[in-house]
């Protein structure tokens, strides 16, 4: 008895001791997951690091959604022609996925010169992979004969393939093919799944059809509803049919108002879908023209182009100063940009954090003699995630806070060790590189700086503590240049 408890002992231990080799080797957790579950909770920042790291592992979805994050600035800058290395290494690899933005990058001209034969040649790679929406445009490839001769039959075969994978933009296309043939039931049929899929083409669809009584009962008030939805999704034909009916008030109460405003929106999104992003430079270039000839009403709409594009991952803070004589000095381009600061705000405030976020709030609203509303923000930020708003404190929020009496937030926010000693290591680093020119703003900017914090520790009773960080910084700055 006593050998077979033994026996079966060891046997415990062996399997606990496999298993957990087993365990051992696998990943912790995959790179890619961690990707994506920061890319759902709205952090691209981290997205964009854990995709990285997938990447140089080797893994395709990994470099596939590198590319993603190059191509749409998230948690980076925008970077096309790294996109378009990615797709191509992961397209040649067999991803479905790689091979379809690799053919979108040559469609579009992102990265490369525009090449239609090289689009539908991937697109086809795709489509043959399985990828729906890749589908859906060898189908438009065939039907308008881009990169290929026109198809008929083949455009109707991958349509038909891609809306039996719901694809809802194939479904969309499908419902207007049945439409014209008379159908009107089947149509609504396959708007409604369309639109279950996202498609706001499909939305503006089942409103014509409530409005005209096609395929389903005739109900204007549910025809307006679904051009209001269609017009959130900036379907041009939504807002010009909603501009339409208030201007007459049929359906809606009468708003000459409310219908100028949804005719600009149109022409500002009929514009924005005419821009091409092929060519930056010219893009800027551009901006740079209608600025020095004051041509506010073109300026504008490159600026408001711009914030739509580029408005999901903050990128658009890297540009807004080009602006900045259009903002001096039009009302209207001014109340723009306070929206969008606002916007940005709030979507901070909601958990999108990110350095340039936070340092451009402070910027924007100090341009735009706001700093009031940026005292507000960050102590809502403080109250609301505490450990972010320490992580993202600097100096500058520092001297406002200061310069508004917020004493004791400042002392909640500051640790005069910690902030020295970052201000020391990057004094240090910029005088060993700097330039002759740049030495004295640099010690300018220390002295500030020490100077905020010396402050800071004597309002708060320890003048001791002042006395020392300023002695340390007169060491500092009487150091020898190496």
């Amino acid at each position: 008895m006593f050998s077979l408890s033994i026996l079966l002992l060891a046997g415990l231990i062996c399997c606990v001791l496999l298993a957990w080799s087993i365990y051992r080797l696998q990943p912790e957790e995959e790179a890619y997951d961690r990707g994506v579950w920061f890319e759902e909770h709205g952090d691209p920042d981290q997205a964009f690091l854990w995709f990285q790291r997938a990447a140089s592992e080797g893994d395709l979805d990994g470099k596939d959604m590198l590319g993603y994050c190059y191509v749409k600035g998230m948690g980076t800058a925008r970077n096309y022609r790294k996109a378009l290395a990615l797709f191509q290494e992961t397209a040649w690899a067999g991803s479905a996925l790689g091979a379809f933005n690799l053919a979108i990058a040559y469609e579009s001209g992102h990265g490369t010169p525009r090449d239609m034969q090289q689009a539908f040649f991937w697109y086809r790679k795709s489509a043959e992979r399985g990828d729906p929406d890749a589908m859906y445009e060898l189908a438009q490839c065939y039907r308008t004969g881009s990169g290929t001769a026109e198809n008929p039959t083949l455009a109707r075969r991958w349509m038909r393939k891609a809306a039996s994978e719901n694809q809802p933009s194939a479904l969309h296309a499908l419902g207007m093919e049945y439409l014209e043939k008379g159908d009107a039931a089947e149509a609504v049929s396959l708007f409604r799944k369309a639109v279950e899929g996202g498609s706001v083409a499909a939305q503006y669809q089942l409103g014509l059809c409530c409005e005209e009584g096609k395929g389903m009962k005739r109900s204007l008030s549910s025809a307006v509803k679904w051009y209001e939805s269609a017009a959130a999704g900036e379907n041009v034909a939504a807002l010009l049919k909603l501009s339409e009916l208030y201007a007459a008030g049929t359906g809606v109460p009468q708003d000459t108002a409310r219908s100028a405003e949804l005719r600009r929106q149109a022409e500002e999104v009929r514009a924005h879908e005419e821009q091409s992003l092929e060519d930056f430079s010219t893009f800027f270039n551009q901006v740079h023209a209608a600025i020095k000839n004051r041509d506010d009403a073109e300026a504008l709409r490159l600026f408001r182009w711009l914030y739509r594009e580029w408005s999901d991952y903050h990128s658009w803070l890297d540009e807004w100063f080009r602006w900045k004589k259009l903002f001096a000095t039009n009302p209207e381009a001014r109340a723009f940009l306070t929206e969008a600061v606002q916007k940005l705000q709030a979507d901070v405030l909601e958990g999108d954090f990110s350095a340039k976020a936070v340092n451009g709030i402070l910027e924007i609203n100090r341009f735009l003699q706001r700093d009031d509303d940026t005292v507000a923000f960050y102590r809502e930020l403080h109250r609301r995630h505490p450990q972010k708003a320490k992580q993202y404190w600097t100096a500058d929020y520092l001297f406002l806070f200061l310069g508004k009496n917020q004493f004791e937030t400042a002392a909640e926010l500051t640790d005069p060790e910690r902030e020295f000693d970052k201000q020391v290591k990057l004094y240090r680093d910029l005088t060993r590189c700097g330039s002759r020119e740049s030495t004295p703003q640099i010690e300018a900017r220390f002295r500030q700086v020490t100077d905020a914090l010396a402050t800071l520790l004597r309002k708060s009773g320890k003048n001791d503590e002042a006395d020392r960080l300023e002695q340390q910084a007169r060491e500092i700055a009487k150091a020898p240049r190496t």
